[in-house]
């Protein structure tokens, strides 16, 4: 059951949470929060629009994902190179195209990426509160977006990335039966998020290190079985961020990498603290690809409406998947489902052509 006066706080964190969750498939088998420190070429080319124009192949990718839920993407190289890419539902017909525009002029790239997501889009949230089985939560999205705008400078031996992003989201949610459901609330959310990104390229180790920070602002109006407005509740929200890790290629066909990520989210009466470990590595033998990932994350949040108390909470991962490369310039990507590996339906797949 799901608390009504909750479930804004839900959409939030997932917003806030979604440039990593929306990772490829080869990064769900390596670690999907390698993301920023590993490149990937189906992951980079929105959330790093000014990377695209380095290189010197197009791209054309497809990905089936869990929940019938698919991901398109094609990307042309150059001095001005432009991507297109689709997030798609057969099941509940709806898709949310994104599209990035990359331009390089000598050491300096510059990058701009934006993404529409789908209109009126519905979210079932559960049963009441009540216990009453028969009445349920409802939610719809009507006006999501977000972009990017990035810079790149480079030079022989450092490269820094500077991004900025956007995120507008709206939505309601409803409670009640089947036959009938009554407006119970609706919320609107505006989330800056600039990043900093440097890496230092070496030999056989390229390091790299992030600085981010998110200022989320946050309003939620509540009412009452008459549609009349019971109260209304804004907040602001920070959270500031900090990551490095290190990509380590001692052969060709082998790569190990490893991260440190922590979060800290000050508010008026709690904050939380996070701090997570990924690290993976990646191996080839000619047509085939093993990817073995897992992380640790510990976290701890306090509340001074509470005391003063402490909650710690512990969680471990692992990850795994497969890669088959039948030609040079052809890949496919595999992700099982880790709760049941021999569940088939469960898996995740994905193939990528450059030429």
């Amino acid at each position: 059951m799901i608390r009504s006066r909750n479930l804004p706080s839900v959409c939030l964190l997932g917003l806030l949470v979604c440039g990593v969750s929306f990772a490829s498939i080869r990064m769900a088998g390596l670690g999907p929060n390698l993301v920023d420190i590993v490149a990937d070429p189906m992951t980079d080319p929105l959330s790093y629009p000014q990377s695209n124009t380095l290189e010197e192949n197009w791209l054309v990718g497809v990905e089936v994902l869990q929940g019938d839920r698919y991901n398109l993407l094609a990307r042309t190289p150059g001095r001005l190179s432009i991507t297109g890419a689709m997030h798609a539902s057969l099941k509940d017909a709806n898709c949310d195209p994104s599209l990035a525009i990359g331009w390089n002029a000598g050491p300096v790239a510059l990058g701009v990426s934006a993404t529409a997501w789908a209109i009126g889009e519905q979210h079932p949230y559960g049963d009441d509160v009540s216990g009453d089985t028969s009445v349920h939560l409802l939610g719809y999205d009507y006006g999501l977006g977000e972009g990017t705008i990035g810079c790149r400078w480079s030079s022989p031996g450092l490269v820094l990335d500077g991004n900025a992003g956007l995120l507008l989201a709206r939505g309601y949610w409803m409670r009640g039966t089947l036959d009938s459901f009554v407006l119970c609330g609706d919320s609107r959310s505006t989330v800056v998020s600039p990043v900093l990104r440097l890496t230092l390229p070496r030999d056989m180790v390229t390091w790299r290190v992030l600085a981010s920070y998110t200022h989320t602002m946050l309003r939620e109006d509540f009412y009452d079985t008459l549609n009349g407005l019971l109260f209304q509740r804004r907040e602001t929200r920070h959270q500031l961020g900090l990551t490095g890790g290190l990509v380590f290629t001692p052969r060709p066909n082998f790569v190990v990498t490893a991260g440190l990520r922590c979060h800290v989210l000050p508010a008026a009466h709690n904050w939380s603290w996070n701090l997570l470990s990924p690290a993976g590595f990646e191996w080839n033998s000619g047509p085939l690809t093993l990817r073995i990932g897992a992380e640790a994350s510990v976290g701890f949040w306090t509340s001074e409406l509470r005391h003063g108390a402490v909650t710690t909470y512990f969680h471990n991962t692992t990850y795994f998947g497969l890669g088959v490369r039948p030609l040079p310039r052809l890949s496919f990507d595999f992700t099982p489902c880790m709760e049941d590996i021999a569940n088939l339906r469960g898996w995740e797949l994905g193939a990528t052509a450059t030429f």
